[in-house]
């Protein structure tokens, strides 16, 4: 399988006579019986791994050597370099609201929120006061519902919502 963007998630029952490969970007990710999310954003692939392991190979062209993921890993790679964090299970799941419909924000910048929801909208919020960018967000919000993120962005933070048509700019 592969995947050239977005985000998908699989639970897979592991066969090793028919292992499960997903390529994105030229890396490979090998099921070794698992549950893990993969998220392409422009030239980043993001593994998260919910539960069990999978192998991670790298790009050819890069000089990193596979890694071997475990619950709780969190991979980013990029054509150049690879990074392996852990993160709480609480954390991996509420990245996974999606499924649901809804956006969970943890301590979340108001400018990286935004970005999520233009990632699964065709109208695009576009945050105009850079003073706003940097302040959190916490709670979840329904994934297409644009009128009551801006007005959270109004009661939480002061902001303006004006609609556009294809886009709602936030502004103070």
């Amino acid at each position: 399988m592969t995947v050239e963007k977005g985000e998908v998630y699989f639970e897979v029952h592991h066969d090793a006579s028919r292992p499960f490969v997903v390529t994105a970007q030229g890396h490979r990710v090998v099921d070794l019986g698992t549950q893990f999310s993969l998220r392409v954003d422009k030239a980043d692939v993001k593994v998260a791994l919910l539960e069990g392991r999978v192998r991670f190979d790298p790009y050819a062209q890069t000089n990193t050597k596979p890694e071997v993921l475990t619950s709780g890993d969190v991979l980013v790679a990029s054509t150049d370099r690879v990074s392996v964090n852990k993160e709480p299970l609480q954390e991996l799941l509420a990245s996974l609201a999606w499924r649901g419909g809804m956006l969970e924000f943890h301590n979340t910048s108001l400018a990286e929120a935004v970005a999520e929801f233009n990632r699964y909208n065709q109208t695009k919020i576009v945050l105009e006061d850079p003073r706003a960018r940097a302040e959190t967000i916490n709670g979840m919000l329904p994934i297409n519902d644009l009128a009551e993120f801006a007005h959270v962005a109004k009661n939480l933070f002061g902001l303006r919502a004006e609609n556009h048509g294809d886009e709602i700019v936030l502004t103070r």
